[in-house]
């Protein structure tokens, strides 16, 4: 008799603190929490990127997200690009995606606005 896979019991959310960032000034950031389960290793988290910020044109796409072995988040910036162009209102949206020993909470989206 095979049991089934046991679910993680790790949970993954993501917010946007600051919400917004400004052309050449301060920078945004998705800040990635994980509650339950093991905390004695690192846990990169998955997520992808969306909205209507084009990645590299108007903001540097923020990388990988580790949060650290003891640590229960990681902040990613997200740095909007001064590009002399007017589009004011863009977003950059970040979506936790399943992974390795975790599964999305909620809120497992979040949104950034990027300002002139």
């Amino acid at each position: 008799l095979v049991s089934p896979p046991v679910a993680p019991t790790t949970t993954v959310t993501v917010t946007a603190d600051p919400n917004f960032a400004v052309e050449g000034g301060s920078p945004g950031a998705f800040v990635f929490h994980r509650f339950g389960g093991d905390m004695s290793s690192n846990l990169t988290v998955g997520y992808q990127l969306g909205g209507t910020a084009t990645p590299v044109d108007d903001y540097t796409p923020p990388g990988t997200a580790i949060i650290p072995a003891g640590q229960t988040s990681v902040t990613k910036q997200v740095t909007a690009v001064a590009d002399d162009v007017s589009d004011p209102g863009e977003t950059v949206s970040a979506v936790v995606t399943d992974g390795a020993g975790y599964t999305p909470g909620n809120p497992a989206q979040a949104t950034i606005t990027i300002d002139e």
